[in-house]
């Protein structure tokens, strides 16, 4: 495996879904396709995604990709943190 670059960052960031109610599985499904998305929780029409990339720029991307989903009411970011590559998944 390569080392990661040094000066490498990775964005983290959690938005949240709205969706029709019987669009929800569709909704997660989809979400779940991409690369850099994963549902971690849902209530209701309401999701909860974690979306992981190398730049701000992929992650918006890939929140106006879910944006665009059939179903999909509303999609808000609500944090972003930015972590050097090489600590990500490490344990405080």
């Amino acid at each position: 495996m390569r080392e990661p670059d040094r000066g490498a960052v990775l964005h983290i960031s959690s938005a949240v879904i709205r969706c029709l109610p019987a669009a929800v599985e569709t909704v997660r499904e989809c979400i779940e396709a991409l690369d850099m998305a994963e549902v971690v929780h849902v209530e209701g029409n309401k999701l909860i995604v974690i979306i992981e990339g190398p730049s701000s720029g992929m992650v918006g991307d890939c929140l106006a990709q879910i944006s665009a989903a059939d179903g999909v009411v509303s999609a808000a970011m609500v944090y972003e943190q930015v972590e050097p590559a090489e600590s990500a998944g490490e344990e405080a």
